[in-house]
């Protein structure tokens, strides 16, 4: 099967095109930061944070509230909710919790995943009809995906000597992406993993990918190093196609969230200049990625912000974008509205298109 492999030019707007971001604080658990990782399309977000005694634990943002998940999950005797990676429509949640075991968190309950005889393993990501992705790792640190599925948890491949692999997300169909390595020494490749056959969706033959997430219109968000193998570029998947939407001169860009209105989020690395030690140095800066134009979401924010938007990973359907930022000298999750006022088209590349690898994998699941 072939794939192809469409090449967009990077673009920047200025905010004159966009209404002035709406930040909201989401505060911490009582310790000094915290970071959002998920966002549902009924505003609930979750993320991890420190709190008083420099513990990192789950939280749920609801309504303008922050909770504490260990608050409200009974887990076991000296054991709390520690991570959270993702959240579904019903408020139920994929991450790990603090025996280093993957769980899925409801309301007021907890499903330890286990590790498949593993020493650690963590979830990443649950669709709305409750099944869960993320890997284990062995006792040689080698690190393999996983599916909870109807109760069970099951691996995926590849599983041949020294390979390894990671399931980052999944959508409402089933299909679940991450990435995957062939052997000790290889490089990553991106999968797209559907009813048993495991799809390298790797451009540039060997060269290294990983996606990040999935929505339900199968369009697959990540990053790769592009074809000089200089700079690692944003990617969006759809339909066979890649869309370069990485910075021609960041060395990187990475998408971390799509929703169902082909919408992306992420973080590319911007130079400035450091004038003390006289030279210039990148910084990471959250974008949102939207009709095929790229925005540094910093350059919506006014003069007098305080914030500084170091990346995003989540924008659900509403528009609602959440992920982590600087303010005051402490990393703090974010919640940001925005609203689109204007058109302004992406300019497209001259340049052909180029094939993806587009290849199965040797293996599938067992």
């Amino acid at each position: 099967m072939q794939k192809r492999f469409a090449l967009l030019a990077f673009v920047f707007v200025s905010s004159s095109a966009f209404a002035q971001l709406e930040v909201t604080d989401l505060g911490t658990l009582g310790g000094e930061q915290s970071f959002a990782f998920s966002i549902n399309d009924a505003n609930q977000i979750v993320g991890e944070s420190r709190n008083a005694n420099g513990e990192t634990h789950i939280f749920l943002y609801d309504s303008g509230n922050l909770v504490d998940i260990s608050a409200m999950n009974q887990i076991g005797p000296g054991e709390y909710a520690s991570t959270a990676y993702g959240i579904n429509n019903n408020g139920h949640i994929a991450g790990m919790i603090s025996n280093g075991h993957a769980a899925v968190l409801t309301e007021g309950a907890t499903t330890d995943l286990g590790t498949l005889g593993g020493i650690f393993s963590a979830a990443l990501g649950v669709n709305n009809v409750e099944q869960a992705v993320g890997y284990f790792a062995t006792e040689g640190f080698v690190n393999h995906a996983f599916v909870f599925s109807n109760g069970n948890l099951l691996p995926l491949g590849p599983f041949g000597e020294g390979t390894s692999s990671i399931a980052a997300g999944i959508n409402d169909s089933g299909t679940i992406v991450g990435h995957a390595s062939e052997g000790w020494g290889m490089p990553n490749h991106a999968f797209l993993y559907s009813n048993g056959v495991m799809l390298d969706i790797s451009p540039y033959g060997n060269s290294e990918s990983y996606a990040h997430a999935i929505n339900n219109r199968g369009q697959v968000v990540g990053e790769f190093l592009n074809a000089s193998q200089t700079a690692f570029h944003a990617f969006i998947y759809s339909n066979g196609e890649f869309t370069d939407i990485g910075s021609a001169n960041s060395e990187e860009t990475v998408a971390y969230g799509i929703n169902d209105r082909s919408q992306a989020v992420g973080a590319t690395w911007v130079r400035r200049p450091d004038t003390s030690r006289g030279a210039n140095i990148s910084e990471p800066h959250a974008f949102v990625y939207t009709d095929g134009v790229m925005t540094d979401l910093n350059s919506l924010l006014p003069p007098s912000s305080p914030w500084k938007l170091v990346a995003a990973y989540g924008i659900n359907m509403k528009g609602k974008i959440v992920g982590y930022g600087l303010i005051n000298g402490q990393y703090h999750g974010f919640l940001l509205s925005w609203q689109r006022l204007q058109p302004n088209p992406a300019t497209r590349s001259a340049q052909p298109p180029l094939r993806a690898k587009g290849a199965a994998f040797a293996t599938s699941s067992r």
